[in-house]
């Protein structure tokens, strides 16, 4: 074959390789776009990502040696949905919803799960719980995430705790918001949602396709068929020893700063809470937030306790009395009780009907195993009460 002839005919070919390969990476694309997770969507949490939290007992005895943090396609920490499952309950809070610390069938939303289902319909409970998130959160979550899950019938919200908590550690750099003010905030945003619009809007167009999405994921490790490497439980252990050594260092302040603009703020989001439900046509139950505070005197809670840090930096020592503590989310609490009373929003009272065992408890509010298991028996006593677990009366 001729020089001339034999470029033509490997050019066709190079030709024909390239356009199949383009072909190929444009059917791909539009598979991953139907497939994929959007950037469009929210979630608290990377769509289909695992971690593996691991424990040292010597620091937490009531906690298992291991805990796997499993997130479905939605971005929540549960299994996805199944048809058969007619009765769907979205949970939405802060770390004492996300049950960081407990393996994903521990935590309460999960257990909730198979308390209600044996008692009535098929039933899918979401774990949307994120730690550190307030009522600012709780309400972007509610206004955006629960319109994009399947057939959200109710909402559960526990809050308060990091109502009470973040005016003290910001100090004098906390400003109270309006609803509208968070709703807008993008930094308020970005903490309720690790999965949001706008994540990728600054990068380049090819960096905003699925196929990079799906590249920058497997890097990560966050895929369904690659597991994140073990969180290490010295540094988690460490820190938590730290905390305890600088607060006896410190004597605790023993009164709270004034809670009324930060009071003023709940008040406020759970009204907004409440309308936003309402808006949507879901049932809403809001939850106050139970703690071990009030046992404070006993040394095996005492040597438990690491939060109320006044400051930025827990680890300068600085904190609240526990006794200040319990005072100040008792008026937390009893904003929510009287917010939903005058709203005439259903209030499921944990921190009256959760007793204040240690057992139940791992610090100051997070549950362990034991404390997630009552949590649910209590949330699903409630539920219980009222169709369709119930026939009406």
């Amino acid at each position: 074959m001729p020089p001339a002839a034999r470029a033509k005919t490997w050019a066709a070919r190079l030709l024909t390789l390239a356009g199949g390969l383009l072909a190929g990476l444009l059917l791909l694309e539009g598979l991953l776009r139907l497939t994929y997770p959007s950037d469009e969507t929210w979630g608290p949490w990377r769509p289909w990502s695992r971690h593996m939290l691991l424990h040292d007992q010597s620091v937490f005895p009531q906690l298992g040696p291991s805990a796997r943090f499993v997130v479905g396609r939605y971005g929540v920490r549960s299994p996805d949905p199944t048809p058969p499952q007619t009765y769907r309950l979205l949970c939405i809070g802060g770390s004492t919803t996300e049950c960081l610390a407990l393996d994903t069938a521990d935590a309460w939303p999960a257990r909730l799960q198979d308390l209600l289902t044996a008692d009535g319909p098929p039933t899918w409970v979401a774990n949307a719980g994120r730690s550190a998130l307030d009522s600012r959160h709780h309400l972007v979550t509610l206004t955006h995430l629960t319109p994009q899950l399947p057939n959200i019938d109710a909402v559960l919200i526990l809050v308060g705790v990091n109502d009470l908590l973040r005016p003290l550690a910001r100090q004098q750099q906390w400003r109270p918001q309006t609803p509208a003010e968070a709703l807008g905030d993008a930094r308020v945003q970005a903490a309720a949602a690790r999965w949001h619009p706008g994540r990728w809007q600054d990068e380049a167009w090819f960096r905003q396709t699925a196929l990079a999405r799906l590249r920058r994921d497997l890097l990560a490790s966050q895929c369904p068929w690659v597991t994140g490497q073990p969180r290490s439980r010295e540094a988690l252990a460490a820190a938590v020893l730290r905390v305890r050594s600088a607060r006896r260092q410190h004597t605790a302040v023993a009164t709270l700063p004034p809670p009324e603009p930060a009071l003023r703020q709940y008040a406020a989001m759970l009204d907004a809470l409440i309308a936003e439900a309402k808006r949507q046509r879901r049932r809403l139950v809001l939850a106050t937030q139970p703690t071990i505070w009030s046992q404070w005197r006993r040394p095996e809670v005492a040597n438990t306790l690491v939060a109320g840090a006044l400051g930025a930096d827990p680890f300068e020592g600085r904190h609240c009395a526990p006794a200040a503590l319990d005072q100040g989310m008792a008026k937390f609490n009893a904003v929510l009780r009287q917010v939903c009373g005058h709203r005439q929003t259903e209030c499921l009272d944990l921190a009256r009907q959760l007793e204040p065992l240690p057992r139940y408890y791992y610090d100051d509010f997070h549950f362990t195993p034991a404390g997630a298991a009552r949590v649910a028996e209590l949330v699903a006593a409630h539920f219980r009460q009222r169709p369709p677990y119930t026939k009406e009366r």
